[in-house]
């Protein structure tokens, strides 16, 4: 049930870009903290994730994950659980910007 999930919480793991770049026209990491902006943001007091997933179950877990995606260490966790998907979407978010630098670096997205 989790794992079909993580496919929207990875899609939504950095909606706190767009404040970002709204506010400093940058996604240079020292202008926000984008991670934790996002994590308030879908279930912080409005629960803007409900509009995404109806299962609350797992809450915890992912807001988790979304807020700390962006640390290079993931200091604080001691669920294994929450590690375990909070590494998941870190590791695949810097494989994609990887894979998205190369691309803009070899001319790909420009074609």
């Amino acid at each position: 049930m989790l794992c079909y999930r993580l496919d929207v919480y990875f899609s939504l793991h950095d909606i706190g870009r767009f404040e970002q770049i709204r506010r400093f026209d940058s996604f240079e990491p020292g202008t926000m903290e984008h991670a934790a902006y996002g994590a308030q943001l879908l279930f912080g007091p409005e629960k803007m994730i409900r509009r995404f997933v109806k299962d609350d179950r797992f809450d915890s877990l992912i807001c988790t994950a979304i807020e700390k995606h962006s640390d290079f260490k993931l200091e604080g966790i001691t669920d294994e659980r929450t590690l375990l998907h909070a590494k998941l979407i870190r590791d695949a978010d810097k494989l994609a910007n990887c894979i998205a630098k190369h691309s803009l670096n070899c001319g790909i997205m420009n074609q």
